[in-house]
């Protein structure tokens, strides 16, 4: 081979190798994207929702499964939903929508309030959701911190008392924001 092939070869070479890096990069940015995809959903699900249904139910399977509850709320709550700890950890592990499972299991927390480990675990989620989303604010003690949703509606009592661990006042709890939106947008017609 000519020393004019040669370089025309380890040319051509180069050439193909910017190619190829090239295209990895431009399949590894679509994959990248891709996976920002895929994972951004069950991310706004998991990070930040210290007192929703996902988290009491995600804690409360937690601390049963721990021991760190009464082994009857356990046994109570495999017989109820008619589960067993293996099915539970393939809904939350493998399935898809494992948060909204959790979520699922908030009716039997709130069945169970009364008793004073169920009380005291609920306290301290919602203490938790005080910790990492209210108290970093300056006015955070002068301002009434309001909720809506189910999971504050039911769970007022707990909410209240959490609050009042960190000298909080609390304000209005609304169930659905739609009958307020829709009394606020749609006043009724006076004659």
């Amino acid at each position: 081979m000519s020393e004019t092939e040669a370089q025309t070869t380890k040319k051509r070479t180069k050439k193909d190798d910017y190619i190829v890096q090239g295209s990895i990069l431009a399949a590894a940015a679509v994959l990248t994207k891709i996976i920002g995809v895929v994972y951004r959903i069950p991310l706004t699900n998991i990070l930040g929702d210290e007192g929703s249904g996902a988290y009491l139910g995600k804690r409360f399977v937690g601390d049963c499964i721990k021991q760190q509850l009464p082994s009857g709320l356990l046994e109570g709550l495999l017989k109820e939903y008619n589960l067993t700890v293996a099915e539970i950890l393939d809904k939350v592990y493998r399935q898809p929508q494992g948060n909204r499972f959790l979520a699922s299991l908030t009716p039997y927390i709130y069945k169970h309030k009364h008793l004073p480990e169920v009380r005291e675990f609920l306290i301290e989620c919602f203490s938790e959701f005080f910790r990492r989303n209210i108290l970093s604010y300056p006015e955070h003690n002068r301002i009434p911190v309001s909720f809506v949703g189910s999971i504050a509606w039911f769970f007022q009592d707990e909410l209240k008392e959490a609050a009042r661990k960190f000298n909080l006042h609390t304000g209005i709890f609304i169930q659905s924001p739609i009958q307020e939106l829709k009394g606020f947008h749609l006043p009724e017609k006076t004659l």
